[in-house]
């Protein structure tokens, strides 16, 4: 069973239900709006995303593994504990239960072609791993749009079912929102995967992959990613002093100070400093959790909003 939860990632699928329960109950809920979900059809939203992804995750090892060398292979959990038919069958299953559950929700709501949402995703998957996971910049955008996608579910189907004129104008203002944290999302991911490149150039050169390190230099690659990270660190600014200061939510701001923007900074002052690639880990690891942080930020933001109110 451990091995299982290895191959398919265990902790990304978990940081997707976190991402999806934390704008569900830590944001909607708190709102005084009508969500159109039921808490057990939200959590088969929940479920049908981990499926995907978990899908994704297989379909992933199962391509590696066989366009990789011997000396990879052997690292491989493809072989080593399942076999490539196993693989695949624990693919088409949880693929299907995932789109599966996407069309039943969708027709549930009357709105079949929210369905079209799960197949996309899925077909992104296999995309990835089969093509666009050799393709310059390409494979690390396809991450970021997926983590940034699983905010917009939440809004898609709690949120759009709801919308008519007397509800129009908040309901329009929470979506904004969770598009800007999708904004956020995505591009905190996105640099976070290009990290991932350095820190597996080694490896990347071996699978003769065309990351951003392989075709630019580390040097450069490092440089981009600091213009990069200037994005999600002035937007947050931004949204400190246009929303949160103007608007009086004080600790919404000193937490977006604290614990975004400080932690961003730093960030873009190590990977100047960097070298080695055990540190390109170590901020892999501090993306990972500045995204939390960030994404949590959310739920600080939701609880002034109700108190100040």
């Amino acid at each position: 069973m451990k091995i299982f939860l290895q191959l398919i990632q265990y902790k990304n699928l978990l940081l997707l239900a976190f991402i999806q329960l934390l704008f569900r109950y830590g944001f909607l809920k708190i709102q005084n709006v009508p969500l159109a979900l039921s808490d057990i059809n939200f959590m088969l939203i929940v479920f049908a995303t981990i499926c995907l992804a978990a899908g994704g995750a297989i379909i992933n090892a199962i391509v590696e593994f066989e366009n990789t060398s011997i000396e990879i292979k052997e690292k491989s959990l493809i072989d080593s504990h399942f076999s490539i038919g196993f693989a695949y069958n624990a693919y088409i299953a949880l693929t299907i239960v995932g789109v599966g559950i996407g069309f039943y929700l969708s027709n549930y709501i009357g709105k079949p072609g929210f369905s079209s949402l799960f197949i996309i995703i899925a077909v992104l998957l296999y995309l990835y791993a089969s093509t666009l996971k050799n393709k310059l910049i390409i494979n690390n955008l396809t991450i970021a749009v997926l983590y940034s996608i699983s905010i917009l579910f939440v809004g898609f189907f709690d949120l759009l079912l709801t919308y008519d004129e007397t509800n129009k104008a908040i309901l329009t203002v929470l979506f904004k929102i969770l598009l800007d944290y999708s904004f956020l999302t995505f591009f905190i991911v996105f640099i976070r995967e290009i990290i991932k490149n350095l820190e597996e150039e080694a490896i990347d050169q071996i699978k003769f992959k065309n990351t951003l390190p392989r075709s630019f230099g580390i040097k450069k690659t490092k440089m981009i990613l600091v213009s990069l990270s200037s994005i999600p660190l002035f937007s947050v600014g931004y949204y400190c002093y246009f929303y949160f200061w103007s608007s009086a939510l004080f600790y919404s701001c000193g937490y977006a100070l604290a614990f975004i923007i400080s932690p961003l900074i730093y960030f873009m002052v190590t990977l100047v400093r960097t070298k080695k690639e055990t540190e390109f880990r170590y901020l892999y690891n501090l993306l990972n959790l500045i995204l939390v942080l960030s994404l949590l930020s959310i739920l600080v933001v939701s609880l002034e909003i109700y108190y100040h109110v």
